[in-house]
């Protein structure tokens, strides 16, 4: 397979490159494209979080060569610094070079697997398989997929009657890897089709893959540990009616799986005239033992008959529920106890512009912002800054990302590997603790031009946040919000986190560009202080003469009156000597007894 790369620049800074690990989610594949005069050639793209201005990289395969379809079955693994390890697309199994693996052709070859091998769209069914490494193993990789059946009710229901995994040892062939287990069934039944999430154990160590039945409230608990992957419990709920899981979502802030269920879904009816009501059943999830026990269940009503299939995400901190309906992105808290009333629209058609029908996936980037494509209707991905914030701060990039391709399928399945143990559980007796990692994003969407918004993605359970601005200010806790510098410069920002096991500290170089001149300055602002730093006299410049006496008064940061000025009439520049001020940040306070002027100055 001629293999040809070619990098299309994105124009969205994400994050500096941490220097932490646990990066194993941190490589995305999407798109389909056909491209030569007989559509000889397909392309894919891929692009990798760890550089500060992510490139996508599109890669070419030859269609007489098998290549990566689009659908729901993708999952992708890099190891903990990020680096691709390999993939599938719920088909086959791709290494690292972009070469279908050695005994990877084929996964689970019958029923709509067979139907669709050779057609590039894939199945649209979500999540279908995901890829997990064997815990205390250096090569060995579990694929964890179900097969694939059109159900004889509902023809356009997938059905499952196997749970199947395959083993990838990346010893084999030089590193590139080997299927050296294919096709193994760990059991035989009737399963949902939706959604494999796999979730860490407790211990910090193992995993857990919980199967529902495809109607009876039954789930089949699997356990990935360092023994191999099998069958750990079957929970059962006798008093609870069957339903048919449409979508399976987590909520990692309270260790509960959320299922997506309505009448209309199984068999599926359509109906557009009327609010079709989707029930959402709560279940906690006990990480030590796999054990479920309901919580609560919560009705959504919408106009419309569906969330499509891959159309709901929690975001990290697990307040917010995201769901798309085709033409609109709605948001819901689940902190209240009436979610449906909490519903707000986020994105409708043509607001932002480039929003057009067919809103499919939300889907959340590792630095916790929110991804959002469109099904097969332009090249482009939606971007939204802080989906953890109320519906109308959530801050939406005008411009999305533009791709070389049309997405007809789902954003790459794979695990939460920060999501750590849970210290001083029963479960908890490996001896790994939760160590936090310092980690931080921030933007300047709708601020003003000294400020930025700061979001703590902090991890593995930090319990105390201390932020240094470097600009002569701090913050103690996790949530600084919007925080103004004192003018244009670099800052070196660095957030410390801490519990009761370490501590751990995150920098970030923050750039806060200013006007190019004063008077361009003047102009926007009306007032200028140059320079600003200060070597020790500052210049006070205001677009206009001030009628009246004023008073200039310099305060250091806790708020201690260091030096008065007055100012005179009739003039609208002013010279003030700061010499003899020790180097760091002052506060400047100009009052003309109408109008009130603070600003932050630096002396060096």
């Amino acid at each position: 397979m001629k293999l040809l790369l070619t990098c299309i620049p994105v124009l969205f800074i994400f994050f500096i490159n941490p220097a932490f690990s646990q990066k194993e989610d941190f490589t995305w594949f999407f798109g389909r494209e056909t491209l030569g005069n007989n559509n000889e050639i397909l392309t894919v793209s891929f692009l990798n979080f760890l550089d500060p201005s992510p490139e996508i990289e599109i890669v070419q395969y030859h269609r007489e060569d098998l290549f990566p379809r689009d659908g729901g079955g993708r999952s992708i693994l890099s190891d903990s610094e990020g680096n691709l390890l390999f993939y599938t697309d719920g088909f086959d199994v791709f290494n690292k070079n972009h070469k279908v693996m050695e005994n990877g052709y084929q996964l689970a070859y019958k029923g709509v697997r067979e139907e669709y091998y050779h057609w590039g769209g894939g199945v649209h069914v979500p999540d279908y398989s995901v890829i997990l490494p064997q815990p205390d193993s250096d090569s060995l990789y579990y694929i964890i997929y179900l097969s694939l059946f059109r159900d004889e009710v509902d023809y356009h229901t997938p059905r499952s009657f196997d749970v199947m995994f395959s083993i990838v040892d990346l010893k084999e062939k030089d590193g590139l890897g080997k299927v050296v287990t294919k096709d193994s069934t760990l059991l035989k039944g009737d399963f949902t089709t939706k959604s494999i999430v796999p979730i860490r154990h407790a211990n910090g160590r193992d995993w857990w893959i919980p199967v529902k039945h495809f109607l009876d409230p039954v789930w089949y608990v699997f356990l990935l540990d360092p023994e191999g992957l099998r069958l750990h419990r079957t929970v059962g709920m006798e008093d609870f009616q069957e339903f048919y899981a449409r979508l399976v979502l987590y909520n990692y802030s309270t260790d509960q799986f959320v299922f997506l269920s309505g009448d209309h879904y199984y068999p599926y009816t359509f109906n557009t005239d009327r609010p079709i009501e989707h029930n959402f059943h709560v279940f906690d999830f006990d990480r030590c033992t796999g054990a479920f026990a309901f919580n609560r269940t919560f009705d959504i009503s919408i106009l419309g008959t569906k969330f499509y299939a891959k159309t709901l995400a929690i975001e990290p901190n697990g307040r917010y529920l995201y769901g798309s309906t085709d033409d609109n992105l709605f948001q819901f808290d689940l902190h209240a106890e009436d979610v449906q009333s909490t519903m707000d629209t986020v994105i409708k058609i043509g607001v932002p512009e480039w929003a057009e029908r067919a809103l499919y996936e939300p889907k959340f980037i590792p630095n916790g912002e929110l991804w959002l494509s469109l099904w097969a209707k332009n090249r482009r991905i939606g971007i939204i800054k802080n989906p953890e914030l109320p519906s109308d701060q959530v801050n939406i990039v005008e411009e999305p990302m533009e791709v070389t391709q049309l997405i007809q399928g789902t954003f790459p399945n794979s695990a939460n590997y920060r999501f750590g143990p849970i210290d001083g559980s029963p479960c908890d007796t490996l001896g790994i603790d939760n160590l936090p990692v310092a980690w931080f994003r921030y933007n300047d969407m709708n601020l003003e031009q000294y400020e930025r918004r700061f979001t703590d993605i902090s991890y593995f359970r930090p319990e105390d946040w201390t932020w240094d601005f470097d600009d002569g200010t701090t913050f103690e806790g996790r949530e600084p919000g919007v925080h103004e510098f004192p003018g244009k410069g670099e800052y070196y920002v660095c957030l410390t986190v801490s519990n009761e096991n370490a501590e751990d500290t995150y920098c970030e170089w923050v750039t806060i560009d200013g006007p190019s001149s004063v008077e361009e300055e003047l102009k926007e602002r009306g007032y200028s202080f140059f320079p600003n730093p200060s070597g020790g006299n500052i210049t006070f410049q205001l677009s206009q003469r001030v009628s009246t006496p004023s008073e200039l008064r310099v305060y250091d940061l806790r708020g201690a009156l260091l030096r008065i000025f007055q100012l005179d009439a009739g003039l609208d520049r002013f010279d003030i000597d700061l010499r003899g001020l020790v180097s760091g940040m002052y506060m400047v306070e100009w009052n003309s007894g109408k109008e009130v002027i603070v600003e932050r100055v630096v002396m060096e």
